[in-house]
């Protein structure tokens, strides 16, 4: 799935991913501080056991990720490479985000591939694409020469090379979950344990929670109603030292000449992909690396998804897939995923 970063300023196009908030209560057994906002037009919230608010501590964090990583400021590092600035020299983020991806995409056999942008664009699902008719093999043919996240990487002096010049990097599909990951190494440098970060679905967990308990996260029923008030989950997943991700394609198509089009685009065919998967859901140990593994699913055949993930000695997952009513949903998972009754 692609997500789009924007500036803090608020210009964004964020998906929502299919994982909510569970039960991450403050109460007995120690002080819970809770921070809660907007940024980058996505809720987050942060609750930790600690004794002081560090809400301009993660403001720094989202302004640092902002300027590393943000395809809609026009000054960030992401932005310059984008313009074939020559000057650029890869920072701290720009390096771990990139690398990270490049080990996905390879994992993933290219299902994972954050240049995919301008085919996104061109079947009108992304920043400057509009909805049109089914797009002509000749103009795929015309995109895909630009894209290919393995063709691409960091030399020695920091410079990124790009598979062409016409080549655009958009990480926004996993740098909400990198924020989660630079909030939580904040929250550990000023000592806090045991904490629960969420950006829009995006989730890290550590320690316990006041109660003395795993924090506990609901995975969402893809076939629920979009914003449906006491919809029924899937089930509730401990997330104690990991983080989460969801991604999911159900709430984003449209129609083009009578025929239903998925966001997802397969970056090897060029082509909206065709599958009954309906969400994936990884654990993995850094964010980013889960929502990454389940941005990946969504473009893989549903067995290959989860035989790339039960290859991964750290990551566990589940795929949610329709039966071919379009009304029932199958649940795979790897082997060592629970998921527990909500």
């Amino acid at each position: 799935m692609r997500h789009s970063l924007s500036s803090l300023s608020g210009l964004i196009a964020a998906a929502a991913l299919e994982a909510a908030l569970l039960s991450a209560g403050c109460g007995r057994g120690g002080t819970c501080v809770s921070v809660e906002g907007d940024v980058w037009h996505t809720a987050y919230h942060v609750k930790y056991v600690g004794a002081e608010s560090l809400r301009d501590s993660l403001a720094g964090v989202f302004e640092e990720v902002d300027a590393a990583l943000s395809v809609f400021n026009a000054g960030s590092e992401i932005s310059r490479v984008n313009r074939n600035d020559t000057s650029v020299r890869a920072g701290r983020m720009m390096r771990e985000v990139f690398g990270d991806a490049l080990r996905v995409s390879g994992k993933s056999g290219g299902a994972f591939d954050p240049t995919v942008g301008p085919l996104v664009d061109l079947w009108g699902f992304g920043r400057r694409g509009t909805a049109r008719a089914l797009v002509s093999q000749s103009a795929v043919d015309s995109v895909l020469p630009a894209v290919g996240m393995r063709e691409c990487r960091i030399d020695r002096e920091g410079r990124v090379i790009k598979k062409s010049l016409s080549t655009e990097f958009d990480f926004s599909a996993i740098a909400k979950g990198y924020a989660c990951d630079e909030a939580a190494r904040m929250l550990e440098r000023n000592g806090v344990t045991s904490y629960l970060i969420e950006i829009g679905g995006e989730i890290v967990g550590a320690g316990l929670n006041p109660e003395g308990r795993p924090w506990r996260v609901m995975v969402e029923n893809p076939l629920s109603p979009p914003d449906s008030v006491g919809a029924s989950g899937l089930g509730v997943v401990e997330v104690r030292d990991k983080a989460l991700a969801t991604s999911g394609r159900s709430r984003r198509q449209r129609k083009a000449d009578g025929r239903t089009l998925s966001h997802i685009i397969n970056p090897l065919t060029g082509y909206p992909e065709v599958s009954s998967v309906l969400s994936a859901t990884v654990l993995a140990p850094r964010c980013m690396t889960a929502d990454a593994f389940a941005t990946a699913c969504m473009a893989m055949h549903p067995d290959s998804a989860l035989a790339m993930l039960e290859r991964e000695p750290e990551v566990e997952g589940l795929i949610v897939l329709a039966d071919s009513t379009g009304f029932s949903l199958r649940v795979l998972t790897t082997s060592g995923f629970r998921l527990l009754a909500g």
